[in-house]
């Protein structure tokens, strides 16, 4: 009975803490897309009117023409490593309209990440693009 009791416990508390980890993603998630939508806000070229949906963020930076490759390297060189190509999502790449060889810019966001990091990121690509 008491082992029943430890694992019904142990088992609450994994729960609290995955559930604690998806809102901090969640929350990190909001900041990289409103992050992502100030620098194209603010750049003439991108001029739009109404809200970009997040489902769309892949829009965000991709209309800027620039190479993905050389943005991940651009960003490797500061210490933010990212993906970039179609990370093993070809049919989504394609679905989109972009370019399978070159794909697109991946920023992995996890529970460990912070959000200063987010920031950090935000504040090169800014940079950057």
């Amino acid at each position: 009975m008491a082992r029943a009791l430890g694992r019904r416990l142990e088992a609450r508390v994994d729960r609290g803490r995955v559930r604690r980890g998806a809102r901090l993603e969640t929350r990190l998630a909001r900041n990289l897309v409103d992050g992502l939508l100030a620098i194209r806000r603010n750049d003439p070229r991108h001029h739009r009117s109404g809200p970009v949906r997040v489902a769309r963020a892949d829009r965000l930076v991709h209309a800027r023409k620039q190479e993905p490759a050389v943005i991940a390297q651009a960003l490797a060189s500061e210490g933010i490593f990212v993906w970039s190509g179609h990370n093993y999502a070809l049919e989504l790449v394609r679905s989109l309209g972009i370019d399978e060889k070159t794909g697109v810019v991946r920023i992995g966001l996890a529970h460990y990440n912070t959000p200063a990091e987010v920031e950090r990121t935000l504040e090169a690509l800014a940079t950057i693009l």
